[in-house]
Order: structure tokens, then sequence, then C-alpha cells
């Protein structure tokens, strides 16, 4: 069983990289604002990092996809961006696949709400941000929905540093970057709370799926053996 168990955690190992090398990175966000709703499950928000090619000066381009995937009421109506590294070149106009949301570069406020309470505090103003067209609610992301932006990098920045400046996370001293939404309307009080990315991405749901099923085959044949 020993054996089994290492195997397994050696195709982990491989579809991590894998994923890495495909790009597949994928980001949960911890409401910091509002204890009650800071481990409320019916929330989830989650930022997609992907390569995109790249632009017409040669310079490598990185996706940021944010989903909703809440199972409540609620609406992302501003994303901003503090980038200590300045790892980030420009950004180009948001990319809505869904009807209904529309963001336009230039968030009003400029800065992340209560993003004084994080430490180091986050950027005043962000060095870049977005938000939705009035109605901001209606315009927002909601559950279901989701919205790209695709930033253009430094000449000398590739997708490792992003990865590598998301995990400084709150690093006041090394480069880091950190990305802040703004999300309304939660329901049912309507509550409006400020979210920050965690430093470390989570596994793609295949490979979870994949390690769920080896751990589950050594579990029947660990009880096989003992019958």
């Amino acid at each position: 069983m020993r054996r089994e168990i290492v195997c397994l955690f050696s195709l982990l190992l491989l579809l991590l990289s894998v994923e890495a090398s495909m790009g597949n990175y994928i980001y949960d966000f911890c409401i910091f604002n509002n204890s009650d709703l800071e481990n409320d499950l019916r929330l989830n928000f989650t930022v997609t990092l992907s390569e995109e090619g790249f632009d017409s000066s040669g310079n490598v381009l990185a996706g940021f996809e944010f989903k909703n995937n809440s199972s409540v009421v609620s609406s992302i109506t501003s994303i901003y961006f503090d980038d200590r590294g300045i790892s980030l070149l420009y950004i180009d106009e948001p990319i809505a696949s869904e009807e209904g949301v529309s963001f336009s570069t230039g968030a009003k406020p400029n800065h992340l709400p209560a993003g004084d309470e994080l430490v180091p505090k986050f950027s005043k103003p962000a060095q870049f941000s977005t938000d939705s067209d009035p109605s901001a609610f209606y315009n927002g992301i909601g559950p279901g929905e989701q919205l790209k932006l695709i930033f253009a990098l430094n000449a000398d920045r590739s997708l490792a540093d992003i990865i590598a400046e998301l995990g400084n996370g709150e690093s006041g001293t090394e480069q880091n970057l950190r990305i802040g939404l703004h999300i309304q309307g939660i329901e049912p009080s309507g509550e409006s709370v400020s979210a920050i990315n965690y430093p470390q991405p989570i596994p793609e749901p295949i490979t979870i799926a994949l390690l769920t099923a080896g751990l589950f085959t050594i579990y029947v044949k660990s009880k096989h053996k003992k019958n």
C-alpha cells in the first residue's frame, strides 16, 4: 500500500507540472473586511491566469479570467491590481463572455475599498483597475458569469514572474502582485465586501478528480487484501 501511495503522489506532482506548462493557474479569493461572510461557503470567486500569446512588440500577454462561482446572488463590480513588481505594462479593454457583463478600465473609486486594512496596505490608487458600467450591480459579474482581462507584460517579464509575484502575497519588501475585488449586493441583506487573492493557486478540477479516484482505488485494494 505504501508503494501505491508513493506512485499516486508522484502522479499528482506530474499532473501539477503539466498544468504549470499549460499555464492553468486558478486562485481563490478571501473576503477580509467582513468576518460573518469570510467563511461563507456560498460565496466563491476565482481568477484563472493563462498565457495569451504576444503583442505586436513581442511582449508576453497574460490573461486573468474572473469567475463568480457563488450559489447566492452577488456581483463582482470592481477589480484592482496592486502591482509592486511593476510587471504589468498595460491592459486591454475587458472581454465579457456573458451578455449583461460590461466593464470599463479605470474604476471609481480608484482604490480597493477597505484596502487600508491589509498589511501592507493595498496601493492607493491601484496601479490598474476596472469596474462595471452603470448600473454597476447588473453589469457586474454575477453567479455563473465571467470576465477576462488581458495584460501585456514588461519586456523582461514572463508568466512565471507573475506567478512568483502572486506567491509573494503579503510581502511588503519583495516584488509582489495582489488582486482585489469589490463585491456588491450579497443576498439576503445586500452587503458589499472586499476580497483579496490567496497567494497560491489551487489544483485544476481534473487533478483533484484523479487524486480522489486514486485514493479510492487504494482504499478498495487495501480492503480487498484484508478480506
